[in-house]
Formats: structure tokens, sequence, C-alpha cells
């Protein structure tokens, strides 16, 4: 084993003393200090689960969860190298089974801007296919030595199912770029495939696509945003969570190769 995982390992036995209840389900979440990620983490551990964050970077004024039923661990990990990812996934075996993984993750090296280079096209396309295919495949291998009928979780977007409505964007900072379509309907695609390839035996894969979160942005993009949402109102983090938990619980075990739009209907329209 490598030096670096032998220091994951020493930081996980230290932190696993931070689960206040060991017996509950442990499930592992990537990206889980992103808009999406927080709230995906408090809603698993207000719902009695376990999480250990996998992260490149320490943690940055991560709520106390302290009143909550579950707990969280942290390991810093880059889930795109597998030595690291390996290590990692044996440190979170130390404390208990592993039930599911969620990947909340993702690269967008020219956000807000529509004239990608070719280099940040191509490093678009690599970044995140690693991102999604290097754990996806880990945790199914752990899932299938462990003979564990797992469940995965992978969080695309609503513009991995449909066109961006530019209008939105206009008198606003923002817009969005030809890669973040194309990584999200990617990752729907790749979902679907290895829902098929592992039903026998029963490991689940699923996706979700979140419309717009709430992140203090530009007030005219909240007005144009919500003014096209059958709903009337952008999501908060919160409103993710209760789906991934769900899909991470015994409730969904007969539901794999879905992909659950949460956009306060805009798909629907």
């Amino acid at each position: 084993m490598s030096n670096n995982g032998i220091k994951l390992k020493l930081i996980f036995l230290i932190l696993s003393m931070l689960f206040k209840d060991s017996t509950l389900t442990q499930v592992v979440l990537a990206g889980g200090k992103g808009k999406v990620g927080l709230g995906i983490l408090k809603n698993l551990i207000s719902n009695s689960f376990n999480v250990t964050l996998l992260s490149r970077n320490e943690s940055k004024n991560i709520e106390d969860f302290k009143g909550y039923p579950g707990s969280f661990n942290e390991i810093r990990c880059d889930i795109t190298k597998q030595d690291e990812l390996s290590s990692a996934i044996d440190c979170c075996t130390k404390t208990s089974p592993i039930s599911a993984f969620i990947n909340s993750t993702g690269f967008r090296p020219s956000v807000n801007n529509k004239n990608i280079t070719l280099d940040d096209w191509q490093k678009s396309i690599l970044v995140n296919s690693l991102l999604l295919h290097v754990p996806t495949q880990n945790f199914t291998n752990y899932f299938l030595e462990n003979k564990i009928k797992g469940s995965i979780v992978t969080i695309s977007s609503i513009y991995g199912l449909v066109a961006p409505t530019f209008n939105i964007y206009r008198e606003t900072p923002y817009t969005t770029e030809p890669d973040y379509a194309y990584n999200k309907a990617a990752a729907i695609g790749y979902m679907r495939y290895m829902a098929s390839l592992y039903a026998e035996h029963e490991i689940r894969f699923n996706t979700v696509c979140p419309g717009g979160i709430f992140s203090n942005q530009d007030p005219n993009f909240i007005k144009n945003y919500t003014s096209t949402i059958p709903i009337k109102r952008i999501a908060d983090s919160s409103d993710i969570g209760g789906i991934v938990s769900f899909l991470c619980s015994p409730n969904s075990s007969y539901i794999t190769g879905t992909v659950i739009p949460v956009d306060g209907g805009w798909t629907a329209q």
C-alpha cells in the first residue's frame, strides 16, 4: 500500500469515533460540500444514516449536526485516483459495511462561458468521465465482492434531459456551458447501462436530475427562473436530499435505472 493510503487509514481510524451510533447504515457521499451535496448530507444524517464524506479538501464551515440521529466522518480522497479510493473504501469498512454511494461531484473549467476552448473541453470530458466511472466501478466491485445489494446514486441535472432555456440568463451574469450538458447527459446513459448490467445482482443505479438550486444568485436570475417554474420557486438544496435518502434505503429496493427530475415541474412542461 502507498504511504498516502496508510495515512488515509490512520486518519479514518481517528475520525471513525465521530459516528455516534455505529449500528446505523453507512453511506458514502462524494461532493458533499457543494450546494447540492450539503443538502443531501443534512437529509441523510437527519434520516439516521451514518455518512462518510470523500473530498479532496478539508471541511470548510460544515454545519454542526450533533442534534441529528446520524453523523458523519470525512476522508480526504481524490476519487479519480484508484489507490486513494481503494484505501478510502477499505477505511470505511473498518467501521461498518457500506450500503450506498452517492456521487455529487462535478468539474466545470468554463463555468458561465458558452465559448469553451478546446483545451477546457478536453479537460472537462476527461475529468468528469473519471469522476463518474472510477468510483462507480469501485463501489460496484465492493458490492459484488461482499454480496451486498447496494445502491449507487449519481447527481446529474435537468440539462442532462432537456436543453437550456437561455432566456432565464437574460440580464444576469450567468449562462451555461456546452460541456455541462454533455457531461450530465452522459451520466444518465452510463447509469442506465450499469443498471442493466448488474440488475441480476440487485445492485441499483439511479440518477437524480435537480433543477436550479438557490445559492444567493443575482435577483434577475431568480426572477427569470422562477417565472418559468410551475411551482414558482427555486429549489433549496434540502429538496434534493429526500429523494437521495429514499434511493439509499430499502424502500427503493425495486427501483433501478431510473432518472428522477427534482425540478418543480420544469421538465413536465
